[in-house]
């Protein structure tokens, strides 16, 4: 699935220099919804971000979600897994 996350911040908290970023991040597995497949609007997340390019041959056999605004598919996206506490 395709997320749009904002208020980006490294991992001590500090805001990074590109606020928002286009995740692409596995929401199933198995049946099995996995965490980024229950996020809703305003959800604090953790998740370590990979340039699309390191991933790209991994993960192209996946079916992928798209959000419904055309200009964004413009836009470079990057892989999340979502860090669990």
């Amino acid at each position: 699935m395709t997320i749009q996350l904002a208020e980006l911040t490294d991992e001590k908290g500090t805001p990074l220099s590109s606020r928002e970023a286009l995740v692409c991040a596995l929401s199933m597995r198995d049946y099995m919804v996995l965490p980024a497949g229950k996020f809703k609007v305003g959800d604090h997340v953790t998740m370590t971000l990979y340039p699309w390019s390191t991933v790209s041959e991994a993960t192209q056999r996946l079916n992928r979600s798209e959000l419904n605004d055309d200009a964004l598919l413009l836009e470079e996206h990057v892989w999340g897994d979502v860090e669990t506490p």
